[in-house]
């Protein structure tokens, strides 16, 4: 038997990325978000898979993504003040990192 896909619990996600907000050291990787939006396109018929070895942030990405993307979730307020409201993919911002340090 096909495994069609894994449910995600908005609720659950949504409060462990608020955690995250709220934590000591939070880094912002919201970012990869305008990543997501032109890679799924308009009509969503886009897979993603996500592979990163063990406490590369996986479950963050997850949770911020399913915040993002839920619709009984309103998270405007909290992605107005992340990266992803600057409209830059990640992409653009490692290179300026990049450029800066050379």
């Amino acid at each position: 038997m096909q495994k069609l896909g894994v449910i995600i619990d908005s609720e659950d996600m949504y409060k462990k990325f608020k955690d995250l907000l709220n934590q000591e050291f939070f880094v912002d990787k919201s970012n990869i978000i305008n990543d997501f939006n032109k890679l799924i396109g308009k009509d969503g018929s886009c897979n993603v898979c996500i592979t990163k070895p063990r406490r590369f942030g996986k479950t963050s990405i997850a949770a911020m993504l399913t915040t993002y993307y839920s619709v009984g979730i309103d998270s405007q307020e909290i992605f107005d003040k992340l990266k992803v409201s600057k409209g830059k993919s990640s992409d653009e911002t490692e290179k300026k990192k990049r450029n800066r340090t050379i």
